[in-house]
């Protein structure tokens, strides 16, 4: 890509630099540099989630950037009274570049708010709305190229091979969208017009960039344009390429061209304001004045200033990923011989990346109220905290496992899910490393080893969801769930309380692979493409249960979700199949108290009118522990969040009573600190394998009849049995 990149550029440097013009050589190695720089940031960054998120802040800067150079030149031409058809060229571009702004501020509201919006959204319609004033410009300027020099070849090869583009396009998302419904009907226009528009763009962009030499007056900016536009569209069209690999994790490729495209345009208004603008003297002569100034600097510090830019970027990504994790302490891999270092492994990124932030933050009040007690009792010694984040995954789990235990840890406060515990259970069983985890659940894991675990497993978790779905009178059970340990050891646990209760799980169950990351801009569409795949087959599916209960047997037949943060998408998109308002769903304990679907209008009214229910570890919410640590950190928490805070307690207390012990004198210390301990999510009590004894509440949306908004309800004993 970035080879290709460099070609166009030296193409349209060679048009234009015949007469080696030091002024405009500095312009495009200004420019090309700056999109080596912006895409170097996006390229090397990981994970995926911090593509998006450094993506976000590129294009909010480079989308203001190219819209206030549009706006600086319109200005100065009206300030001079020159209205001329160019004045009106540059005026619609204006307006085209800043509703693009405003759809990318837009984007980064929703990116702030953690909101998943739908689709159109606000910003779709910011998008779609500069078509028409994009066109205007593009096509003034080819009608009056046209008119010079008709090049039919190359224009009626590219309206030929758009049109085979647009049909192909149309045949992929008519095959995946959901045409019953009005819901679907909405998705699948906002899918087509993107590219439809597109195409529109591409014509006249294609005809101006490959005829440029032709008309090297203006051929500058026209090139710009053009190959920007050129470059929005092939990053627009990139779920056709998504399509056609399987390759979800290539999504974020397209961000390079999307931000290479502001840059672009960006350069051809400059270059229209220092070398085409008769009114822009002083502009030209500021830069000249530069350029001179740089013409002093020896040429072997200019290029070596160049590298060091250059290198430091490439450099970037790796130091990014050093700094990814947080320390409180700085001295993380060499703490001072009192301090007691404690190992953590927490999704900052991924589907429940939610969750990870906010037990960075109970993990961070917890150091400081641990060290406020030991100052109290006359221990100096501190806490350092090493966080590694595993972007929930289990290779990088994985890794991170290996890098704490390389740094001398003993005690390990996570990870969050059972797949990643089941692949870094080797290593910390080989190394004689503690391991507390606070929210995996799979049974498997219930084995005699180093790995405590502070929710229940899911035994106890299938039986109560069974049970309800039994009291609710449904009688047949489609499940939907993740493709990984956590999922699949659930689903069947369910299945089998549920069935020795009388009841039948569907074989029509649909089963999917947890997604990787969000999409950025436009883009975000893809996602609700791949659910409504999903949700075609769970509408097929009750359908068949129909045919088996009866048709009007809605009331007998329950959807049963097993999923993390992406439980939100599919409730934003699940109206798109009628049926599915018909019938009840149920969710996992990692569904429950989201309030990620809380902030979604469309998701939280579907959950609401299914009734949707999901079980959590039961908490006494008279813990003055729990309510003091949610006044302090301003965050309401589920127990997952009490068991971090309380695991750092465990993990601190123990570590301080077993200093230069053996690994059998520091897990018998932990058995007695956990026996007397009493912490936010209450008494511990574990089993023989390990796993925390308790008991799980049920948790619904109900709507608060004062502020109208909904919120979550935990259910009461008579409501926890029928509903």
């Amino acid at each position: 890509m970035f080879a290709i990149l460099q070609q166009l550029l030296v193409k349209i440097i060679k048009i234009n630099m015949i007469n080696k013009d030091k002024e405009k050589i500095l312009f495009f190695s200004g420019m090309a540099l700056a999109i080596v720089i912006a895409n170097s940031i996006i390229y090397l960054v990981s994970p995926i989630e911090n593509k998006i998120i450094y993506t976000n802040w590129i294009l909010l800067i480079n989308s203001s950037v190219s819209a206030g150079l549009s706006v600086l030149l319109v200005t100065r031409r009206l300030k001079h009274k020159i209205l001329d058809q160019h004045t009106i060229t540059h005026i619609s571009l204006a307006i085209g570049l800043i509703l693009w702004l405003c759809a990318n501020v837009q984007w980064y509201i929703y990116e702030l708010d953690d909101v998943v919006p739908e689709v159109p959204s606000i910003a779709d319609l910011f998008w779609i709305a500069a078509y028409p004033f994009f066109g205007y410009s593009l096509y003034t300027a080819f009608r009056e190229f046209y008119q010079k020099h008709q090049n039919r070849n190359i224009l009626f090869i590219t309206i030929g091979c758009s049109i085979l583009f647009i049909t192909y396009v149309v045949y992929i998302t008519v095959g995946l969208s959901v045409l019953s419904s009005s819901n679907g009907i909405i998705l699948f226009s906002v899918i087509v017009v993107y590219p439809i528009l597109n195409v529109i763009l591409i014509v006249p962009a294609v005809t101006l960039f490959t005829s440029a030499r032709k008309d090297r007056t203006l051929s500058i900016p026209r090139l710009c344009e053009s190959l920007s536009l050129i470059s929005l569209v092939i990053a627009d069209s990139w779920f056709v390429i998504i399509y056609l690999s399987n390759e979800i994790e290539a999504i974020w490729y397209s961000n390079l061209l999307i931000v290479n495209h502001y840059i672009i345009i960006s350069g051809g208004l400059l270059w229209t304001l220092l070398f085409l603008d008769s009114k822009s003297n002083l502009y030209r002569s500021k830069f000249k004045s530069w350029v001179k100034y740089v013409n002093k600097i020896p040429r072997f510090m200019t290029v070596s200033l160049s590298l060091l830019l250059v290198l430091s970027f490439i450099f970037a990504g790796p130091f990014h990923q050093k700094t990814d994790s947080y320390s409180s302490s700085m001295d993380c891999d060499k703490p001072d011989n009192n301090d007691l270092k404690v190992g953590v492994l927490l999704g900052l990124s991924g589907s429940s990346y939610e969750s990870g932030l906010t037990q960075t933050k109970v993990l961070k009040q917890a150091v400081m109220d641990v060290e406020k007690t030991f100052l109290k009792n006359n221990i100096h010694k501190k806490v350092v905290l090493c966080i590694e984040n595993t972007e929930i995954r289990p290779d990088v789990a994985v890794a991170k496992t290996k890098k704490l235990i390389d740094e001398g840890v003993r005690i390990i406060i996570g990870p969050q899910t059972s797949s990643e515990l089941k692949e870094i259970k080797k290593y910390t069983d080989h190394n004689d490393v503690l391991v507390i985890s606070q929210s995996s659940t799979a049974p498997s894991l219930s084995q005699d080893d180093n790995i405590f675990r502070l929710l229940q497993n899911d035994n106890n978790q299938g039986k109560k969801i069974a049970e309800k779905m039994r009291s609710d009178g449904i009688q047949l059970v489609i499940p939907i769930w993740r493709n990984d340990q956590y999922g699949n050891e659930l689903q069947n646990i369910t299945k089998v309380k549920f069935q020795s209760l009388g009841g039948h799980f569907s074989n029509y169950g649909v089963k999917y692979d947890p997604p990787i990351g969000e999409y950025a801009g436009s883009l975000h569409r893809i996602n609700f493409i791949t659910w409504d795949q999903k949700l075609k087959a769970l509408s097929l599916a009750v359908d068949n249960a129909r045919n088996v209960l009866g048709q009007n047997s809605y009331s007998k037949i329950g959807i049963y979700v097993i999923s993390y943060g992406e439980v939100v998408p599919l409730l934003i998109q699940a109206p798109s199949q009628p049926d599915l308002y018909k019938v009840k769903w149920y969710g996992s304990e990692a569904t429950a108290k989201i309030e990620r679907l809380l902030r979604n209008q469309k998701a939280v009214e579907f959950a609401y009118r299914t009734n949707f229910t999901s079980p959590l570890i039961s908490m006494n919410e008279t813990n003055m522990k729990l309510k003091a640590l949610e006044n302090v950190t301003k965050l309401e928490l589920n127990p997952n969040d009490a068991n971090v805070y309380d695991a750092l307690w465990i993990a601190a207390l123990t570590e301080n009573m077993s200093q230069n012990m053996n690994f059998a004198k520091l897990k018998a210390n932990f058995y007695k600190i956990i026996e007397l301990y009493q912490g936010a999510s209450g008494n511990i009590k574990l089993d023989r394998y390990g796993d925390r004894i308790g008991n799980y509440s049920l948790w619904t949306i109900k709507e608060n009849l004062v502020t109208r908004n909904y919120e979550w309800d935990r259910l009461t004993g008579r409501e926890s049995n029928n509903k």
